[in-house]
Formats: C-alpha cells, sequence, structure tokens
C-alpha cells in the first residue's frame, strides 16, 4: 500500500510544497512569535520533523481557545495595508468572541449581477469589494433581524436581485416576506453559515423556483474554503469539495489521528495561502 493511500490527507506534492512554505513563513516571520512559541511547547521541529506528507500528522492541531488567549495582533502575519477587513465571530461556540484579521479569499464571489446580501450582524460590510467580479456593482446589504425583516420590502424590490447570500434561516424568513415578482427573478442563491438539509432544501426551492442553490462549508476563522460543483447543487444532501488553497484532514478529536476513509471524524483545515493570522490545521469543531 502507498503511503498517500495510508494516510488521507487530500494534499498534492505541489500542495505539500505550499504547506511547508506556510509553516516556514510563520517561523520566520519578525511580526509574530505565535507559532514558534505554540511548535516550541509541543515539541515539534519542522526541520527534522516534516519531510514528507505523512509527517503532517506531527505538526501540532491549532484550536479556538488558542487564539482566543492572544489579541489578533500578537497573531498577526502581514502588513496592515495587506489587511482588507476586521471581523468578528459570533461567540456561538461558548467561547468569547474572536477578532480576526483577514483577506480577500481566493475564488469566492457572489453570484449574479445584482446580489443581495441579507445578513444579522455588522460583519456584512465585508462582502462590498471582496467578494464580487470587478465588473459586478455593488451588493446592496441588508443587516436585518428576523422580526424585522418585513421592512425592507420596498427596497428589495426597487432593487431587483437575481441573486441572494445568506444563511438557510435568514433566506427562508427573506422568502415568506417579500413579493413573488421578486423570488422568481432570483436565479442563484449562496448559502453558508448553518446546517442545510432536506427540510430546508425543499422549503427554498418552493419559494424561489427560479434559483440554483448552492451551499459552502466556511467559518468565521477560514471563511469558505468548501464549495459546490453543479451536480452538488441539485441534491439536497451536503457534500463539498475543497478549494485548492485549503488542506482538509478528518482526524480523530482525542488524539490527532487520521481516520480511515468512510469514518467520522473531526474537520481540520489548513490556509496554504497567505493570511493575516495563517490557519495551520485549525481544529474546526466540525464532524466530517
Amino acid at each position: 500500500m502507498s503511503r498517500e493511500k495510508e494516510n488521507p490527507v487530500f494534499l498534492s506534492e505541489d500542495g505539500f510544497r505550499k504547506f511547508k512554505e506556510v509553516v516556514n513563513r510563520v517561523l520566520t516571520s519578525p511580526r509574530s512569535n505565535f507559532y514558534r512559541e505554540k511548535f516550541n511547547r509541543d515539541r515539534f521541529n519542522p526541520e527534522h520533523d516534516l519531510k514528507n506528507i505523512s509527517d503532517i500528522i506531527h505538526v501540532p492541531r491549532l484550536t479556538r481557545a488558542e487564539l482566543s488567549a492572544v489579541s489578533p495582533f500578537e497573531r498577526l502575519y502581514m502588513p496592515p495595508e495587506k489587511i482588507n477587513f476586521l471581523r468578528h465571530t459570533s461567540g456561538t461556540s461558548g467561547l468569547r468572541p474572536l477578532l480576526l484579521f483577514r483577506n480577500k479569499m481566493p475564488d469566492y464571489t457572489l453570484a449574479g449581477s445584482r446580489c443581495l446580501v441579507l445578513r444579522g450582524d455588522s460583519n456584512a460590510a465585508y462582502v462590498m469589494d471582496l467578494y464580487r467580479r470587478p465588473e459586478q456593482p455593488p451588493p446592496l446589504i441588508v443587516v436585518t433581524r428576523y422580526q424585522n425583516m418585513p421592512d425592507f420590502q420596498n427596497v428589495i424590490d426597487d432593487y431587483q436581485p437575481d441573486s441572494l447570500e445568506s444563511t438557510p434561516t435568514m433566506a427562508i424568513r427573506f422568502g415568506g416576506c417579500i413579493h413573488e415578482a421578486t423570488r422568481k427573478h432570483i436565479a442563484a442563491i449562496q448559502l453558508m453559515g448553518e446546517r442545510y438539509g432536506e427540510r430546508e432544501y425543499n422549503i427554498l426551492h418552493r419559494q424561489f423556483p427560479n434559483a440554483e442553490i448552492a451551499t459552502f462549508y466556511g467559518s468565521s476563522e477560514l471563511g469558505a474554503p468548501g464549495y459546490q460543483c453543479r451536480f452538488l447543487r441539485n441534491k439536497h444532501f451536503t457534500y463539498y469539495h475543497h478549494y485548492p488553497h485549503f488542506m482538509f484532514e478528518v482526524t480523530k478529536p482525542d488524539d490527532g489521528a487520521w481516520v480511515p476513509h468512510g469514518e467520522e471524524g473531526e474537520i481540520v483545515v489548513t490556509e496554504l495561502y497567505e493570511t493575516p493570522q495563517q490557519m495551520i490545521r485549525y481544529r474546526t469543531g466540525d464532524a466530517g
């Protein structure tokens, strides 16, 4: 059995080269000691412990608690002029809200030519220039709560959106508040941030009969590293591909070992492009 089959890491040799470059970047950066101190605590030496793809298992995993323990400036690996926005997490995981520096994520763009972005928090503003194509007009961003969503009906009707970016819950609530003509005009819906199952799938297809619905796997810490192709978009189950700028692993929560193919474990993600806080083997807490 080959080494690649023994170790289910979704990574090519070029990806492994990028992974090592990311590790070297955080260890040689004069901006932060976060990873140098973390690797020293965990007795990890990449010069000796990271020579093959199979050695990735020895790289210490990163936890949300470790990020929360220091200020964002203590784990910053990018000059200020390259940072696009600052955002915060919701704190729904039970830990205090986490402040994050972010830059533009490759690949992810808003659909359509007039996108309506529905959000329930102040993080909505970062969408404006980051996730739309250069020729695309700025999206209409509505920051609202479920109970006052009908207040925006006239504004939304005047904007005539042809696409929607939201969470499943807000999209369903939105579909029950606006006129039928507006719902039928929406041709694409992008969802993330919540579980999306058969019930939500059926409701949204009934409310928006002309829309192609795509869900993205993501989090506040990582953005949206998982996406669906056209085949998966037409299914009510939630399987994802991962963008090439990320490395995905599925590990056992207790000892961090890779789980055999087809078995469930914790999703661990690494950013393979330069980001301000540089997530290396980040434990998402999600099962996959």
